[in-house]
């Protein structure tokens, strides 16, 4: 594996949110995650000429994170909410599959998402990423607020549905 900086960055960044919930549960802090998160971005990069491409990033880049927190446990070791390292062991063992999950479940909203109809998605988008609440949707598409919870009920639902397929669908052989 080369040293190249651009494959390394989208592999950690890919990476970070299973790494930053890893951190977190190990250590309850979100101070803490943003000390080790450093610290394991540094061990990575240092590593980075040993890793071996045909393995997953994510799972090495938990294994370097659960040494990370081994350290950073030993200078707290007097803190009893401190795990210990077999629940650390299956701790990143479980994040790891949780995160290949929700990365499936990502893939399949996706797919999902272009099957609603723009006028749904412009709804969804309103809610999701503007934050707006149902009654100011309602205001800005000009329908009632009753309406409006129906078309994200419906639409949820509808999405919920495509993604339980999608899945399905990705597991058979």
């Amino acid at each position: 594996m080369t040293n190249d900086p651009n494959h390394f960055t989208s592999a950690f960044l890919r990476a970070e949110r299973a790494l930053r919930a890893f951190l977190l549960i190990a250590t309850g802090d979100h101070h803490v995650v943003d000390d080790l998160i450093q610290n394991v971005a540094a061990d990575l990069w240092r590593k980075w000429a040993e890793y071996d491409g045909s393995r997953p990033f994510q799972a090495w880049a938990i294994g370097v994170a659960r040494i990370e927190v081994l350290r950073w446990r030993r200078s707290v070791a007097r803190d009893r909410l401190v795990l210990d390292e077999e629940s650390l062991t299956r701790l990143a063992e479980v994040t790891d599959r949780l995160a290949d999950e929700a990365d499936r479940r990502r893939t399949a909203l996706s797919g999902c998402l272009s099957k609603v109809k723009p006028k749904d998605r412009y709804v969804l988008t309103l809610k999701y990423s503007e934050q707006m609440s149902c009654r100011q949707i309602a205001q800005k598409v000009g329908k009632t607020v009753a309406a409006v919870e129906m078309v994200l009920t419906r639409t949820r639902q509808a999405l919920r549905d495509c993604i339980g397929r999608t899945l399905i669908r990705s597991d058979q052989p």
